[in-house]
């Protein structure tokens, strides 16, 4: 086979001779993976070779060494052929039979491996060869992503704990928070595939509402669209700035987060930039050069701190403001008894 492709391509015109040439160079990639596997199985049927799995260095270890010398590269990568080479042989033959033909790469049959390496030897491996062998021949032209997806698709297919997998990665769906203590906070999701896809065509058809003057990037207007959504929105105001665009007014809530902050941390003009392409970051140390905040930053009741620029640029022209009196600074309320709390005091401790 090996002769009659490297015959065919010596005289193979133009660019058919590339093909025909990486058929050759597949094939015998092909040839030197089954020598190496040649050589594991020889050293495996040594008289004793069954007393070196446990010495400093056993069979393995010793072929790889062979291995690495005569191929002139380091132990790693000897292993890793090593390792792909005994898969072909004992796991996926009908797949190196498909390589020996130089009908696949080396790069694709290294992702097969490497996807399959979990399944265990039995029926459900011999029908992932199967089905491989058969379709890998056009998986060449595919990106690397949708090659890794085809060959899950196929091995979720048939092993049999696809499904114990499927169940114990259901079951772990979350969402949480982490504030950053800087005005963001990270969020952090595992939900079902279809919800996910659902939550990106939503971010992206939210971010798409406002007009092409709006000042923030697309990431950012799909973060403001999360943060939407948690608000109970189904659009983004604009930012524009300009009184006739469709897209303008304030951005509705219908969810309650109670913040304490001073008045003047409402109309807070710090110059800050909030929306916008995100700044190069320096990659030494550079003197700041953004003024601090005149006004102090608003505590959220959950523990976490709101700084006065932001609550005066994004949330205090959209939110309900209720002004508290301090007990001590208000007057006697009549009626009310010793006993009896103050509605004033129990405003001002919430």
């Amino acid at each position: 086979m090996f002769d009659e492709l490297a015959a065919s391509a010596s005289v193979a015109p133009g660019g058919v001779a590339v093909g025909a040439w990486a058929r050759v160079e597949n094939a015998a990639c092909a040839r030197r993976l089954s020598a190496i596997a040649d050589v594991f199985e020889a050293r495996l049927a040594a008289d004793g070779s069954a007393d070196r799995e446990q010495w400093c260095l056993d069979n393995w270890n010793a072929v790889a060494c062979a291995v690495a010398a005569h191929h002139g590269v380091s132990l790693g990568v000897a292993s890793h052929q090593l390792m792909i080479a005994t898969t072909l042989r004992d796991r996926l033959p009908r797949l190196a039979r498909v390589f020996a033909a130089g009908r696949v790469s080396f790069r694709l049959v290294s992702t097969i491996v490497t996807r399959t390496m979990l399944v265990k030897p039995g029926e459900a491996a011999a029908k992932i060869d199967a089905e491989i062998a058969a379709a890998a021949v056009e998986w060449g032209v595919l990106s690397q992503d949708k090659i890794e997806k085809a060959i899950d698709d196929l091995v979720d297919r048939y092993d049999p704990f696809a499904v114990r997998r499927m169940e114990f990665n259901a079951r772990g769906r979350h969402v949480d928070k982490a504030s950053h203590g800087s005005a963001t906070a990270r969020i952090e999701a595992v939900l079902f595939e279809h919800d996910a896809e659902a939550v990106d065509a939503r971010l992206d058809a939210m971010a798409a509402t406002v007009c092409e003057n709006d000042p923030r990037t697309h990431a950012q207007r799909r973060a403001d669209a999360l943060g939407a959504l948690g608000h109970g929105a189904d659009r983004l105001v604009c930012l524009c700035g300009s009184e006739t665009c469709p897209a303008a007014g304030i951005q509705p809530n219908d969810v309650v987060i109670n913040a304490i902050a001073e008045e003047k941390a409402l109309t807070d003009d710090t110059a800050v930039v909030l929306d916008g392409p995100e700044p190069e970051r320096p990659t030494e140390p550079v003197p700041e050069t953004s003024a601090p905040a005149r006004a102090p930053a608003a505590a959220v009741i959950s523990g976490t701190m709101l700084l006065a620029p932001l609550l005066a640029a994004k949330i205090a022209a959209g939110a309900t403001i209720r002004w508290i009196t301090h007990p001590g600074d208000a007057p006697p309320e009549p009626g009310i008894g010793r006993r009896r709390s103050r509605r004033g005091l129990s405003a001002a401790a919430i």
